[in-house]
């Protein structure tokens, strides 16, 4: 049901009304916390979501020009399918990126804010470091969001001329090619697989900080 009430409350997000929806999710016992923290969890979704899609186009291409058999149509086909999910997730990756950033800033400025209302010390002062530990979870991982998202542009672009080329010509001549330059696109994008495997990580580490919270 709360998972409902935030895909349903998104819409007011997605038309730029911030107020109304943080406003809207509060009103049905949502807080800024849980809000961040479900950004946290769609993040981490579609970052997994963008890795595995990479790595599969990669596959497809593998399957082009590393494998002789008669369905190579068939194969290039299934290669620009491949390469089509990966531009969506891309937009993915990068609408899941400014959402959390909108929420987080929003929560971690209230959370300052709280701040002033502590008559103990003691309690404000562990408020306080747990606030900046949590938030330089957070910006690292904002970091990594924007990168992977450069990086995830960068290792489809490699595959552009491949399939330019593959547009025009199927010919043991071009795929001989396409094979002698496989390397040079392999390396790098498994590469790529593999940092965004590390943001995934970096997601699961602060969810896991998030729901230790009291």
């Amino acid at each position: 049901m709360r998972r409902l009430l935030l895909a349903a409350f998104a819409l007011l997000a997605l038309s730029g009304c911030q107020n109304t929806y943080f406003n809207a999710m509060q009103s049905a016992g949502i807080d800024k916390h849980e809000m961040f923290q479900h950004r946290v969890e769609d993040a981490r979704s579609s970052e997994d979501k963008a890795r595995q899609q990479l790595r599969d186009t990669l596959d497809a291409y593998r399957r082009v020009v590393m494998i002789d058999s008669a369905d190579l149509p068939q194969r290039v086909e299934l290669f620009g399918n491949a390469q089509d999910a990966s531009q969506k997730s891309i937009r993915s990756v990068h609408q899941r990126a400014e959402n959390l950033q909108d929420v987080g800033e929003a929560w971690f400025a209230d959370w300052k804010d709280d701040l002033t209302g502590y008559s103990d010390k003691g309690l404000q002062d562990a408020s306080a470091a747990q606030r900046d530990n949590t938030m330089v979870r957070y910006q690292l991982l904002l970091q990594q969001l924007h990168s992977s998202e450069a990086g995830l542009t960068a290792s489809l672009a490699l595959f552009n001329d491949p399939q330019r080329l593959l547009g025009q010509n199927l010919g043991p001549q071009a795929i001989a090619k396409l094979k002698a330059g496989y390397p040079g696109i392999q390396t790098p994008v498994e590469q790529q697989v593999r940092d965004m495997q590390k943001t995934v990580d970096q997601c699961d580490a602060l969810l896991r900080q998030l729901q230790a919270m009291p």
